[in-house]
């Protein structure tokens, strides 16, 4: 399906309906048009190619998911491939969603297979605000409000990330931790990875557009775009910032683990250190009470306890002495 709104100067914007409506909109003079497909038909594919005569290379690419954001300057119109975080993702399961957008001197269109904040809050803002598809900018503006967007939830995702981080170094000191603490952690750490995968290659689109590289995009503009490079370039740094905790998180969960089983290990080992001559004592006198075996002693029982506590006390001391214990 697609939908399609056109504004003529700072007028409030107009729904199109039919192609025929699209294509009068988009030769009329000082109109910005916004189309916009979602999950496009074969035929409404075939509308977009001929109405902006766009590259079969382009069409390949709005048609078929890419794993990277990437922006392509054609003669006529400049092709760019962004992503969005996808709304409610499982920690451990964050997906982007790809959004690809092909912007003209007079139009903006925007092609996608799933739905995005960054697109409905964009066109709610251009329905409802009068002037905003219109505005003295032209549809440049209008891609600046949607990757404005996306920005803002990128930096919400992040700030999340780090929320959970701070609750995990919470848990990692804590006596008992909660069952799965390395698989949040190891979840977590896969989130971060793909944001930062995405979010690289994003920032460094939207540099390029706010630093002026691309003729479609007039020099006025180029502000706006770095103000959404600013909040991207803070989200990216934060990421890195979080994927180094959450590898330190790692490695002293590891290391308090490793800690605990070394205390373990030394009190089994005490304990066994001390029964260790008690039991050669029972096993050289033998435990037949009221005798024992080559000794003629009144109380035996008195005897043997006696060397298990001169025994006791030897050990003591010696462990004391150099320190073991």
């Amino acid at each position: 399906m697609w939908r399609a709104l056109a504004a003529h100067g700072n007028g409030t914007p107009r729904e199109l309906a039919t192609p025929d409506e699209l294509h009068a909109a988009l030769a009329a003079e000082k109109t910005q048009v916004w189309i916009d497909f979602f999950a496009a038909t074969p035929d409404e594919v075939e509308l977009l190619a001929e109405t902006f005569a766009l590259d079969p290379l382009t069409v390949e690419d709005c048609v078929q998911d890419l794993h990277h954001p990437k922006i392509d300057d054609f003669e006529s119109y400049l092709y760019l491939v962004v992503h969005g975080v996808k709304a409610g993702s499982r920690r451990g399961e964050m997906k982007t969603v790809e959004l690809d957008v092909v912007l003209t001197k007079n139009a903006l269109v925007t092609f996608r297979h799933e739905d995005m904040r960054s697109v409905t809050e964009a066109w709610q803002k251009a329905v409802s605000r009068a002037g905003f598809l219109g505005h003295g900018h032209g549809p440049v503006h209008t891609l600046q409000a949607i990757l404005a967007a996306q920005a803002d939830h990128y930096v919400d995702e992040v700030e999340s990330l780090q929320q959970e981080i701070q609750r995990l170094e919470e848990e990692v000191f804590a006596e008992r931790r909660p069952e799965g603490f390395e698989r949040r952690v190891f979840t977590l750490k896969r989130d971060i990875a793909h944001l930062r995968q995405i979010l690289g290659s994003q920032r460094e689109l939207v540099h390029r557009i706010g630093r002026g590289d691309f003729r479609e995009v007039p020099a006025r503009m180029c502000v706006f775009f770095r103000d959404v490079y600013d909040h991207l370039y803070r989200a990216t740094e934060l990421l890195d910032t979080l994927r180094d905790l959450s590898m330190a998180l790692l490695e002293t969960h590891l290391a308090l683990v490793a800690n605990r089983t070394n205390r373990v290990m030394r009190v089994l080992t005490t304990v066994a250190t001390f029964i260790l001559p008690m039991s050669l004592v029972t096993s050289w006198f033998g435990m037949n009470f009221p005798a024992l075996a080559g000794l003629g002693v009144e109380r035996p029982d008195l005897f043997v306890l006696g060397i298990f506590g001169a025994v006791a006390l030897l050990m003591v001391l010696f462990l004391k002495r150099r320190g073991w214990l």
